[in-house]
């Protein structure tokens, strides 16, 4: 659309990309309930009144977004998943590092025990989330051998720079 520069549309799409990616998850939300994992339960609760309400409230926003992306002359862009996880275990890694039982002394004494046991355990995990890290990467083609958590880990134990 003529009368909008390059940074007004750009600002446009990324406001109406995001409301978007939000309907989107809402009506997925509204079709699975629930997800559960080992240490989490999501669930969405409506009632059944509400329920229609927000379906009808969806279709007609989504409709609108669709007119008003047309309008404006908006056009898709393609994102990349791989990002979006890389980053995300990327994160996890860094959680992982942090919270291994040898670095928890900060909020009080440790057992031995603890150390020994779970600090492996967040070792290996934060291992995998580093790998997956790099294997989702863009632009990477890393290696398929697998990795160790010292290697991971880096050399001082679990720090990061």
């Amino acid at each position: 659309m003529e009368g909008l520069n390059t940074a007004q549309r750009n600002f446009l799409w990324a406001s109406l990309h995001t409301f978007e990616v939000t309907l989107r998850q809402t009506e997925r939300w509204l079709r699975e309930r629930t997800e559960r994992g080992y240490l989490y339960r999501s669930q969405l609760h409506l009632s059944p009144e509400r329920e229609v309400e927000v379906r009808q409230l969806l279709q007609t926003a989504l409709r609108e977004l669709a007119a008003v992306s047309e309008q404006l002359g908006l056009a898709p862009r393609e994102e990349s998943i791989n990002r979006l996880l890389s980053g995300q275990f990327s994160v996890c890694w860094a959680e992982l590092v942090d919270a291994h039982p040898a670095r928890l002394q900060g909020y009080g004494e440790v057992s031995a025990q603890v150390v020994a046991e779970a600090g492996a355990a967040l070792e290996r995990m934060a291992a995998y989330a580093l790998r997956l890290s790099r294997l989702l990467g863009e632009g990477e083609t890393a290696p398929l051998a697998a990795s160790s958590s010292a290697d991971a880990l880096g050399d001082n134990g679990g720090g990061h720079a």
